[in-house]
């Protein structure tokens, strides 16, 4: 069992709760940071965990990170997933800005390895999936395009420039950035106590599948793409214990599901294996039905030479959707229980993927 001591930016969030749970189910002593309330909720979510400790930062592009001194790593997933209409440049600057002040009170405090979330997004839309391959948009599109999503896109892509130019400057820190493309999945167990009241933006991206459950309007991706949020904590997990960039070169994976999600089959193994929930799901056919995918795969092999994740270990579809719908469920009925109406929105403005 592991002694080491993580700390976890964005420790509330749908990608850092999970993290966190992991390793402390691993063994690992864990920092988990968030803001305002949500240290009191982090608290609650993680109180059976001894070898857990929230710690309130307010900024991540500023704040005081004292208390990385004596931490063996830092695992960095606080980024803002949805970008507001207001202030685009603001919203670019931020991204880079707190990666980079992670990334410098990390080497402060003399820690020396790093593992950031990413995402697939940075990448060439249709690949190639290299640790040098970027997203082809320029500052000035993303800052005068009015679209979410490219914004979205800008920001990882700047954003994952800017840490692996640090990393170079700073060849003693070793540093990894984890590209997930969209991840659904189960929510962390003691999740609930994340949102104690209703609230579907902590479900970020697993707000796609959860939407299954609302039949007569149901909001599904726009492409094929994921991967299950238990893969993602592992290759984040995985990532510090790695070969140093300095032998292995520079640490940028691209992570996806080898397999396509599929949607119709999600319906049809809900029905007969949740029939409680059939009332809720949508029609079979207005499912999407995807196009063989035609972009370049991911490199499956360097994840597994270098990370240890095997493709042939990664959830199935058929675990993805009935463990995650179970999740959803599970935080629904924590609402009702306090008496709260749950109703589901029909749209949520998350960021396209595209065709990954």
């Amino acid at each position: 069992m592991s002694q080491q001591a993580i700390i976890v930016t964005g420790a509330s969030g749908y990608v850092g709760s999970y993290i966190t749970y992991q390793l402390l189910k691993d063994g690992y002593k864990v920092k988990g940071v968030a803001r305002g309330e949500k240290v009191s909720f982090l608290r609650n979510a993680f109180a059976k965990y001894p070898a857990f400790e929230a710690v309130e930062i307010m900024d991540i592009s500023s704040g005081d990170f004292s208390f990385m001194r004596g931490m063996d790593a830092v695992i960095h997933c606080a980024a803002p997933m949805i970008i507001e209409k207001a202030d685009h440049e603001t919203a670019l600057k931020g991204a880079v800005d707190g990666s980079l002040h992670v990334l410098q009170q990390a080497k402060d405090a003399g820690i020396k390895k790093v593992v950031v979330t990413g995402s697939l997004a940075s990448f060439p839309r249709f690949g190639p999936y290299g640790p040098d391959d970027f997203h082809p948009v320029t500052l000035e599109e993303a800052k005068s395009c009015g679209n979410p999503n490219l914004i979205y896109t800008a920001e990882k892509k700047f954003a994952d420039m800017a840490i692996l130019n640090f990393a170079d400057k700073h060849p003693e820190m070793d540093v990894t950035i984890i590209s997930p493309t969209l991840i659904i999945g189960p929510l962390a167990p003691g999740f609930s106590h994340l949102v104690p009241t209703v609230n579907f933006r902590a479900f970020s991206s697993a707000f796609y599948l959860y939407s299954i459950l609302n039949g007569s309007n149901p909001q599904f991706p726009m492409a094929d793409s994921f991967i299950d949020i238990r893969d993602v904590a592992r290759a984040h997990i995985l990532a510090l214990n790695s070969p140093p960039s300095s032998s292995v070169g520079p640490k940028r994976f691209a992570l996806k599901h080898p397999d396509q999600s599929n949607y119709r089959q999600a319906i049809e193994l809900l029905t007969a294996e949740r029939p409680l929930l059939k009332e809720r799901l949508p029609p079979l056919l207005s499912a999407p039905v995807w196009p063989e995918n035609k972009g370049k795969m991911i490199d499956f092999n360097n994840l597994e030479s270098i990370l240890g994740l095997k493709k042939e270990v990664f959830m199935s579809w058929r675990d993805t959707v009935l463990d995650g719908v179970d999740s959803y469920v599970a935080v629904e009925n924590s609402w009702k229980a306090k008496g709260l109406e749950v109703v589901s929105p029909a749209r949520y403005c998350l960021p396209n993927f595209g065709d990954r």
